[in-house]
């Protein structure tokens, strides 16, 4: 590798064909999402562009967490949706965040009815009612196998599904009017694209947290 460090490119888009009279391709047009959908359709960027959005992904401008979840990317746009596979989670209910960190964390550090440690996936995946009542419910992917996580009577394990999913990153802590503002906005650009939630989206807040309880990275 020409680089210290192992980047990865990653694109997603279409392709137009242009036919000839008898059907038979003479000419291509590729549309990358992060650079030519805007609002519903594609139009070509510049080669400026299209240098500019490769190099932001080679030096750092689209990185991947260490010990995240593997998932399918289906759109790199100015938001991403992604397919992610069934796993083994380990989630309870809690009043405030470092109630949630330091009851998850006992378990997969051994607090456990088998006693046993476990490393899991990144992120923290934080649920919290849009009507403002009932439980907030912090969530960590532990295991891809489908054997049962060991049980506890503090933390609730089960196997989720199979899921796909629009991501917004954004640059703040992951406060109540933070959350409301950057949910609406990703909500915006998926019904400028012609995507909508699943029926029920509409019941939480979902966010993912990469690092420590206190940074301020993004979300």
């Amino acid at each position: 590798s020409a680089l210290p460090w192992a980047p990865t490119a990653r694109f997603t888009g279409i392709s137009v064909y242009d036919l000839d009279a008898e059907n038979k391709i003479k000419g291509q047009t590729d549309y990358w999402d992060s650079i030519d959908l805007k609002q519903g359709s594609y139009s070509r960027s510049s080669k400026p562009d299209a240098v500019q959005d490769f190099a932001n992904q080679l030096f750092g401008g689209d990185k991947t967490s260490d010990g995240e979840l593997p998932y399918e990317l289906l759109r790199r746009a100015d938001y991403s949706v992604r397919r992610y596979p069934a796993v083994s989670v380990a989630e309870v209910a809690y009043d405030v965040r470092p109630e949630g960190y330091d009851m998850l964390g006992s378990y997969t550090g051994g607090f456990n009815e088998n006693d046993a440690k476990m490393t899991p996936f990144l992120p923290s995946i934080i649920t919290v009612p849009r009507s403002g009542g009932g439980a907030k419910t912090m969530t960590w992917p532990v295991s891809l196998a489908e054997d049962d996580l060991p049980g506890s009577r503090v933390v609730k394990t089960r196997r989720a599904r199979e899921l796909t999913v629009a991501c917004l990153v954004f640059p703040q802590a992951a406060t109540e009017d933070a959350v409301q503002y950057w949910a609406r906005e990703l909500e915006k650009k998926l019904a400028a694209d012609g995507l909508s939630g699943a029926p029920g989206h509409e019941t939480n807040y979902v966010v993912a947290q990469y690092d420590a309880i206190f940074s301020v990275g993004d979300r």
